[in-house]
C-alpha cells in the first residue's frame, strides 16, 4: 500500500562531461564570432565607412586562450585607421606642417587645409555587440 522507495547514485566522469560541453559550447562561441564578423561587416557598410572595402575584408576571428568548458574568441578589424573609424576624432589640424594633405572619398583632387572637423563615431564595433542574440549562436 505504501510507495516503493529506492536509492539511485549517479557517478559523472567530470572529464568526460566536460569534453562534451566544450564540443558543444566551443561550436556555438565559433558560430556566434562568425555572426559578429557580419555584424561589423553590415554596420561599416551602414556607417558608410567603406572607400576601398580594407577596412570590410580585414575582420578576423581568432581564439582566445579556452578555460573549462568555455571558449572565447575575439572579433576585430585589422586594419591601422579602424579604432578612428569606430571611436571618432575630434577637429584636428597639422602637427608638423602648415596645412593637412588629404584626397577626399569619391574626389581625383588633393586637399590642402589647416584643420578638419574630424569624423563622427560610427560606433559599428559596439553595434554589433548590442545586436547578438541567442540565435546567433545557436
Amino acid at each position: 500500500r505504501g510507495m516503493a522507495r529506492s536509492r539511485v547514485r549517479v557517478v559523472l566522469d567530470r572529464g568526460l562531461v566536460n569534453a562534451m560541453l566544450r564540443e558543444y559550447s566551443g561550436a556555438a562561441a565559433k558560430k556566434g564570432a562568425a555572426r559578429c564578423r557580419e555584424r561589423v561587416r553590415a554596420g561599416i557598410t551602414a556607417a558608410g565607412r567603406v572607400d576601398t572595402g580594407a577596412m570590410r575584408s580585414n575582420i578576423s576571428i581568432r581564439p582566445l586562450k579556452s578555460t573549462g568548458t568555455v571558449e572565447s574568441y575575439s572579433v576585430s578589424v585589422n586594419v591601422p585607421y579602424a579604432s578612428f573609424q569606430n571611436d571618432g576624432t575630434r577637429a584636428h589640424g597639422p602637427v608638423r606642417a602648415r596645412f593637412l594633405v588629404f584626397k577626399p572619398k569619391g574626389s581625383n583632387r588633393m586637399v590642402f587645409a589647416r584643420h578638419v572637423r574630424g569624423v563622427s563615431a560610427a560606433r559599428f564595433m559596439e553595434k554589433a555587440l548590442a545586436g547578438m542574440t541567442l540565435e546567433d549562436f545557436v
